[in-house]
């Protein structure tokens, strides 16, 4: 099977931990998770501005907070789009609002 290198980076622009990514998935979007053991990384971004060197997923250290919803109150309705099971939890985010126009 071919992989898909990335570089993981915070949004301070420093390497994250672990500092590389080898995925058979290669396109990786905002708000998607990299479970690395234990630990869950969310996707906030990416960017390949450097063709010599593997595209970048700029992350975050994913934990539960006040920004999300137990999935059961996902099952009851009160938001089905973006309700998603992190690794081994019981969670998901709270969906965003839309921008108001």
């Amino acid at each position: 099977m071919a992989g898909f290198l990335f570089r993981l980076e915070t949004v301070d622009g420093e390497p994250a931990e672990p500092p590389t990514l080898s995925s058979a998935v290669p396109d990786w979007k905002p708000g998607h998770t990299i479970h690395i053991g234990k630990r869950t990384l969310r996707v906030l971004g990416s960017r390949d501005d450097d063709g010599d060197q593997p595209p970048v997923l700029v992350v975050e250290e994913a934990s539960l907070n006040a920004g999300q919803l137990l999935l059961s109150d996902c099952r009851r309705g009160r938001e089905r789009d973006g309700c998603v099971v992190p690794h081994g939890r019981d969670v998901a985010p709270v969906p965003q609002e839309p921008p108001s126009t």
